[in-house]
């Protein structure tokens, strides 16, 4: 939680086998930007893609970042 005002929601979507990599970026991200709060969510699969999980994350954050191996 930041001490001071917030001013910009990110959430970072991991897919696959990013999760350590997605949550290290998050707290590099949170440290470095104050104000910023970022969220990680694991879908861990594509398919099926979990369309609740997306349009929650890209509703409730300014911005969504999809983390991926892309193989």
């Amino acid at each position: 939680v930041p001490s001071g005002p917030v001013v910009a929601k990110v959430a970072l979507l991991s897919v696959g086998t990013r999760l350590a990599e997605t949550l290290e970026a998050a707290n590099e991200i949170e440290a470095r930007m104050p104000g910023v709060v970022v969220t990680v969510a694991d879908a861990r699969f594509v398919k099926p893609l979990d369309t609740e999980l997306v349009n929650k994350l890209a509703r409730e954050n300014d911005v969504l970042i999809t983390v991926e191996e892309n193989s």
